[in-house]
């Protein structure tokens, strides 16, 4: 059974694959980050971010990470995922479905991985990308969302 741990460092690379294989030099790629959290992060961001390096993407050198983080409050994320776009990031990375289906109402053309889905939007939750031609991919486990 795949561990958590290693399928969000596996999810770094998938949300980068829109971007090419390994990060090439003098690009700076733009992801964003969508969460109905806060801070502090949860702690496998960490794991993420490190598979992020492993595949050659480093904030602050050839990666801009755009935190939306809209600290429990559901009827923000519409407006971040919005904002996001705005902010020209080549994928959506969403923390949960709640944000997923923010970011696939915001956009048709910029891809979207779903870390987590929340048990509260079953309906609404973002489809795989090869059945249904929109660009969300990659439930990662039911839970409970606040």
């Amino acid at each position: 059974m795949l561990k958590r741990r290693d399928f969000l460092i596996g999810i770094g690379g998938a949300a980068m694959s829109p971007l090419g294989a390994k990060a090439q030099s003098g690009s700076v790629r733009r992801v964003g980050y969508l969460a109905l959290g806060g801070r502090p992060v949860p702690p496998w961001i960490d794991a993420w971010l490190q598979g992020l390096r492993d595949n050659g993407y480093e904030e602050g050198r050839n990666l801009k990470i755009e935190w939306a983080l809209a600290a429990g409050k559901r009827e923000l994320l519409p407006a971040m995922a919005a904002d996001l776009l705005q902010k020209n990031v080549e994928v959506i990375v969403a923390a949960t479905s709640l944000g997923g289906v923010a970011a696939k109402k915001a956009t048709r053309t910029i891809p979207i991985v779903v870390l987590a889905r929340c048990s509260t939007v079953k309906s609404a939750r973002p489809r795989v990308a090869s059945r249904n031609r929109t660009y969300a991919a990659g439930l990662l486990e039911p839970r409970r969302c606040a």
